[in-house]
């Protein structure tokens, strides 16, 4: 049966062959369905078949030249409709345009307006929020700890990132994972052009990225992103820009080159038996959502098997990856054996960063970002794996007991989404107190209106108790 979105090539060619083919179809099941070319009814039935299949296969093939024509005119000529054209070209049910926005109870309605009121509000949100629960010595002591590490990294004398020179099979072996039909950055470098750029585009981009390290210096188109609002679904407001997710389109060359500095920090420095801790299920090859439930609901399932009660806290983190802050981020990557031209080249990717919002074919002026890693970026996962872990290791040490038999898992964990599970009320709020001091230590903060605690135990009785984190209760 046509379906115009998983056949769009559909066109009337095709369905006058389509029609003709299973005609002849009819007439052969008619003839009793006779084999061999001598028959009649068989011999035309194989060859509207055939021809029916080569028009098919005719009209797909000139609806995708079309297609990527199209998202390579929009990418030459405007970069604002290249998003568009490739929702458009995925679903064309998806809303492309944002109606109206209210940002400081002003409701903006024109695409400029709109525009400007987001990039108002994401330049609040990238400003280093200040609270009086915030720690300030831990301020003055990252600023004195980070100028160390900037220059001792500055002048370390290794030619090359860990595991040695950027190779051309280094880059194609990249350029191989890439996938089409991506949203391109400022510099309108799209994935296809490295695609099918063949050789020549490895060999000098290996050349090219070679002069990045050595200089420990990127290219300052790097370090501008175009930050396209995507809303979050559910029951938001569509009329909040808090209900809008800030996904940063950046340089493809970024990407990649990105991906090579993971490569090398996961083969060569960070060890998987150390980092990340084993009750963090987020950013992991072969981990993920499945895993972090599985452990959840085992613990659970064990300790009422047990006869214990069993208290659960949900922790919300607010704005958890555009508020990390970023001298403490680059303080625990140097802490965790990230040194050298690796550091200093992850610490300037994240300095002078600016970015302007898209949206509804407008494109607002660029404001400076000055705190999180950015959602769209290669190594903003293990950054923000690397900002957070020291927290779950807290969480583990203090509370030994709760697991399954002689495996630990009372914070089970997916990137910034954190359980905490305590078989007492009391040793829950420890673990809550755990997390208000490292989020104070580390500025950034929980929700505790959209934390919750759950009770779990064979009796219907539950355990009256308040539960807090930043200094507000979490309902339970």
């Amino acid at each position: 049966m046509y379906n115009p979105h998983t056949k769009p090539y559909w066109n009337a060619d095709v369905k006058q062959a389509h029609t003709k083919e299973r005609n002849m179809r009819r007439v052969w099941m008619q003839d009793g369905r006779p084999r061999g070319m001598q028959h009649e009814s068989y011999f035309n039935y194989k060859r509207a078949k055939r021809d029916f299949r080569n028009i098919q296969q005719l009209a797909n093939e000139q609806y995708i030249e079309e297609t990527y024509d199209d998202i390579n005119n929009a990418a030459e000529c405007d970069i604002y409709d290249y998003s568009g054209n490739l929702l458009s070209a995925k679903n064309q049910n998806i809303q492309k345009f944002c109606q109206q926005i209210k940002h400081n109870n002003i409701v903006h309605t024109s695409p400029e307006s709109i525009c400007n009121a987001f990039a108002n509000y994401f330049e609040d949100l990238y400003t280093p929020a200040d609270t009086s629960t915030f720690d300030d010595p831990t301020l003055n002591e990252m600023n004195k700890a980070y100028r160390e590490i900037q220059r001792v990294c500055k002048a370390d004398e290794d030619l090359y990132l860990p595991g040695g020179i950027i190779t051309c099979d280094d880059v194609s072996s990249i350029i191989k994972q890439l996938k089409r039909r991506k949203a391109c950055g400022n510099d309108m470098i799209q994935n296809e052009h490295l695609i099918y750029g063949g050789p020549k585009v490895s060999e000098c981009l290996s050349i090219f990225l070679n002069i990045v390290v050595e200089k420990q210096q990127v290219p300052s188109d790097w370090q501008k992103g175009l930050v396209v609002p995507l809303f979050k679904g559910g029951d938001k407001s569509k009329l909040s820009p808090d209900s809008y997710r800030p996904v940063c389109l950046l340089s493809s060359v970024l990407k990649l080159f990105e991906k090579i500095v993971l490569i090398r920090l996961q083969t060569f420095v960070v060890l998987p038996e150390t980092f990340p801790n084993p009750l963090q299920h987020g950013f992991q090859k072969g981990l993920g959502c499945l895993t972090a439930s599985f452990c959840l609901l085992e613990t659970i399932y064990h300790n009422i098997e047990q006869n214990s009660k069993v208290f659960v806290a949900f922790l919300d983190s607010r704005k958890a990856f555009d508020t990390v802050w970023r001298k403490a981020l680059m303080f625990k990557l140097f802490n965790l054996g990230v040194k050298g031209k690796a550091w200093s080249l992850i610490n300037d990717m994240y300095s002078k960063t600016q970015g302007s919002v898209v949206v509804n074919k407008c494109k607002s002026n660029d404001f400076v970002v000055k705190e999180g890693v950015r959602q769209g970026g290669v190594l903003s996962g293990f950054l923000y794996l690397v900002f957070i872990n020291e927290l779950i290791n807290e969480l583990e040490r203090c509370n030994r007991v709760t697991g399954v038999n002689s495996i630990k898992c009372c914070a089970p964990s997916l990137a910034d989404d954190i359980t905490c599970i305590a078989t007492t009320p009391q040793r829950l709020q420890h673990m809550l107190d755990i997390c208000t001091n490292y989020s104070n230590k580390w500025r950034f903060q929980f929700n505790g209106k959209k934390s919750c605690v759950i009770q779990f135990s064979k009796s219907s009785i539950k355990t009256d108790y308040n539960w807090k984190i930043n200094q507000e209760s979490v309902p339970g």
